[in-house]
C-alpha cells in the first residue's frame, strides 16, 4: 500500500504555483497544488483527461469553459476532458488543492 502524508508535501513557491506529485500510476496522476494569494494556473486544456480539483484550504476562482465560480475548502470541481480550465487563489490565505487527472496525461 502506498501512503502519503499530504501535510508534508505542502510547500509554496513565491514565483509561481507549486505542484507536488502525490501519486503516479499508468492510469492517473494525483498532485497537490499550493498557491499563494494571487497566484494562478493559466487557462489550458487536457484533450483526453478529466481533472478533479478538491480545495483543501483557502478559496480559489475556477474557470471551466465559460463558467467561473469561487470554490472554498472541501469543495470539488470537475474540468472534463477537452474543457478550457484555469484557477486563481483569491486570498487572503494560501490555497491548497488536491488534484486528480485521469486518464494519465502523456
Amino acid at each position: 500500500m502506498e501512503r502519503t502524508r499530504l501535510a508534508e508535501l505542502i510547500a509554496f513557491d513565491e514565483r509561481r504555483m507549486a505542484k507536488h506529485r502525490v501519486f503516479e500510476t499508468d492510469r492517473t496522476l494525483t498532485d497537490l497544488y499550493c498557491l499563494d494569494p494571487g497566484q494562478e494556473q493559466l487557462l489550458h486544456v487536457h484533450d483526453d483527461a478529466d481533472k478533479v480539483l478538491v480545495v483543501m484550504a483557502g478559496r480559489v476562482l475556477v474557470r471551466v469553459d465559460d463558467d467561473t465560480a469561487e470554490a472554498a475548502q472541501y469543495e470539488a470541481v470537475l474540468a472534463p476532458a477537452g474543457s478550457k480550465h484555469a484557477l486563481k487563489n483569491l486570498g487572503p490565505d494560501p490555497a491548497v488543492l488536491l488534484v486528480f487527472v485521469g486518464p494519465r496525461l502523456a
